[in-house]
């Protein structure tokens, strides 16, 4: 192979991949390091579901809320058909700080339609739940070692009781011995 069909093949490569790079970062925000400052952020626009936060709801009937997801937030509108699903001791009601699985159809471009909402408790009090557990098990854990320790104790008196009846009865046979 020549220099000059080398260097022909080169520069189109290069050109090529500075076009497909170029068309892929279109529209996305790029960090520092070159990669999306918000991942996922523009496959929010395909979806048809999302997780996350509940945020401010509005006081409209019906009612309408942010949905704070890690790749952004979502505007939801829910409607007559939507249903909700309260999991775990969540409040059957749009709350803020409350997780939500949210399922929704999109009648056009920029309005997202709540289909489905399961309300999962917040986080605070999923980890308050798992405090109480957690101590639970402790107090359970330290019954179990005071009943360990209360036989321990048993067993050394039984031990005690033992060893005393022995010598009394080392004693009642050679004071037998000694009458004989």
């Amino acid at each position: 192979m020549n220099r000059t069909t080398l260097l022909g093949r080169l520069l189109r490569g290069t050109l090529v991949a500075g076009a497909v790079a170029s068309s892929l970062t279109a529209g996305i925000a790029l960090a520092d390091h070159g990669k999306p400052a918000n991942p996922g952020a523009g496959s929010l626009a395909h979806r048809h579901g999302a997780s996350g936060t509940i945020g401010p709801v509005s006081d409209t009937t019906p009612p309408s809320f942010v949905l704070i997801t890690k790749h952004g937030d979502l505007t939801i509108t829910t409607g007559p058909n939507t249903t909700y699903h309260a999991r775990h001791g969540a409040p059957a009601t749009l709350t803020v700080g409350l997780r939500a699985n949210v399922h929704f159809e999109r009648p056009d471009a920029t309005t997202l339609l709540a289909e489905g909402i399961n309300l999962r408790p917040a986080k605070t009090e999923k980890d308050a739940k798992a405090a109480d557990v957690k101590a639970a098990d402790t107090k359970a854990a330290d019954a179990v070692d005071a009943k360990d320790a209360k036989a321990d104790r048993a067993d050394r008196a039984a031990k005690r009781q033992n060893a005393a009846k022995a010598e009394k009865d080392d004693e009642d046979a050679k004071s037998a011995r000694a009458t004989r």
